[in-house]
């Protein structure tokens, strides 16, 4: 299970097939916003908690154990097919 900001960690968590619960910052306002991390969030099937109470954390976490995780391509076994594919 991986709870955390909306940012590059939910890629991560999801090639290794970890659940995922994404807790935007609310004291971080230049960043992207909640908006944003709602549509990521949708993307990768990933459970979103925008207002924090420590019942939504933990429904969340419950909700994205439930969850079906996005296929992830294998990036380098992709681009090493395309280099021999060059040869």
């Amino acid at each position: 299970m991986v709870v955390t900001h909306f940012g590059a960690t939910i890629l991560e968590a999801l090639a290794y097939r970890k659940p995922v619960v994404v807790v935007p910052n609310p004291e971080w306002t230049r960043t992207a916003g909640v908006e944003d991390a709602r549509y990521y969030a949708k993307k990768v099937n990933a459970v979103l908690v925008s207002e924090i109470t420590l019942e939504n954390l933990l429904n969340a976490i419950e909700e994205a154990r439930r969850r079906k995780y996005p296929g992830l391509v294998d990036g380098a076994a992709k681009l090493a097919d395309l280099i021999l594919r060059l040869c």
